[in-house]
């Protein structure tokens, strides 16, 4: 997660979140902004200065154990004080990328593959998709997929038991029902026609 500010003074920050299962805000870390090398005749406090800070990855600040970063409902900035100078709202993403990989999990044995998401907001629309092939399956066999419980269409698996499935969300023409938010997908299952998942697929 990347924290990018402008026009904030000279001085050290506080990010804080919110999560959609705890309570209390969660601090995060803290970011620092400093004075161009370069002053010119401008003074400092005058000057659009801009910072940055990353969260998680290989480079970023730590995430605190047991936090759930795809949880975060809401992010904070505050000053030395102790005073939130402005909050990000994440529930509603007007402009941003998303792009999640993950193996599927079948308690069948010989069933392997993958799923991914890919996710993008501009001014509020929202276009992308979800995909998950895998190999294993019985042949030419239909099944019902489901999005965090509810069943929205079907895939049948080709002659060799391969299974490929491309949901898309677009402004129009996409096929997943308008209900459904690429960005917030958290659980994906294949199930059969008696009930059964056959493979999940966990964000």
């Amino acid at each position: 997660m990347d924290v990018h500010t402008k026009g904030l003074a000279i001085g050290t920050y506080t990010v804080s979140a919110l999560t959609a299962t705890g309570t209390a805000p969660v601090t995060l870390g803290t970011f620092n902004v400093k004075a161009p090398r370069t002053s010119g005749t401008t003074p400092p406090e005058m000057r659009n200065l801009k910072s940055n800070v990353d969260f998680g990855g290989p480079r970023g600040i730590a995430f605190p154990d047991g936090f759930d970063p795809f949880d975060i409902t809401s992010l904070a900035i505050s000053d030395s004080n102790a005073n939130v100078l402005f909050t990000a709202d994440l529930t509603t993403i007007s402009n941003g990328v998303y792009y999640a990989r993950t193996l599927i999990v079948s308690e069948s044995t010989g069933i392997t593959g993958g799923a991914q998401i890919r996710a993008f907001a501009k001014a509020g629309v929202v276009k992308g998709g979800l995909s998950i092939r895998a190999s294993g399956l019985p042949a030419s066999t239909t099944y019902t997929y489901a999005i965090d419980g509810t069943d929205i269409g079907t895939v049948t698996t080709g002659s060799s038991g391969s299974l490929a499935l491309l949901a898309t969300e677009a402004p129009s023409g996409g096929t997943l029902p308008d209900t459904v938010d690429l960005f917030t997908v958290t659980l994906v299952t294949v199930h059969d026609d008696s009930g059964n998942v056959i493979l999940t697929a966990s964000f």
